[in-house]
């Protein structure tokens, strides 16, 4: 027991918003500072491309842009060899359209986040998006903003899923520990 409460003073458990005294987001925002998210945009219409770029000052939102493309083909070999965090998409391109990217990303990049875009308001789409776990869906023309709180809220989701990993992962180094310490004292029971 001497030894534990000694590993969590040298490795304080961090439990959003009730050590910071702040919320739960206000916590994760605050550590995202110090991590940097991975963002991709993919649309066939060049003046879109470009207002992805020019509508947001992504570096002062923690984000670093590692590409741009006008189809999911070229984005399809881009990512084979670069995994990013976030992909905002349209849906309806030539060579690979977002729905056969999003199929591709989920077999070979599960955590990747992927918002899709679109001018059109088909059902099958927004069905298919769901069946794949697409992060979002959202509709064009979209706003700065609204574009801006879906990156955003992905990144939250991202931020989530790896703290939640690394408490597993304490957990279970801090179960091995103590089954360790048993065994070397002596108070494992042998069967």
């Amino acid at each position: 027991l001497l030894r534990f409460r000694g590993y969590l003073r040298k490795n304080p458990v961090s439990y959003a918003g009730v050590r910071g005294g702040g919320t739960e987001e206000e916590s994760v925002r605050d550590r995202n500072r110090m991590r940097r998210y991975s963002i991709l945009f993919i649309d066939d219409e060049e003046v879109i491309r470009e207002s992805f770029l020019k509508l947001v000052d992504w570096e002062k939102h923690g984000f670093d842009v590692s590409g741009v493309f006008k189809n999911g083909e070229l984005a399809w070999e881009y990512l084979s060899e670069h995994p990013v965090d976030i992909i905002v998409t349209d849906i309806n391109m030539p060579f690979l359209n977002g729905i056969g990217l999003l199929e591709n990303i989920r077999r070979e990049c599960p955590k990747t986040r992927v918002l899709l875009l679109t001018g059109y308001e088909y059902f099958e789409y927004a069905q298919k998006a769901v069946q794949l776990k697409a992060f979002d869906f959202l509709l064009k023309p979209v706003t700065t903003e609204k574009l801006l709180n879906a990156v955003e809220s992905a990144a939250f989701d991202i931020e989530k899923e790896e703290a939640k990993d690394e408490a597993v992962g304490r957990s279970l180094e801090l179960s091995q520990s103590h089954f360790i310490n048993r065994l070397l004292y002596g108070k494992v029971e042998r069967e």
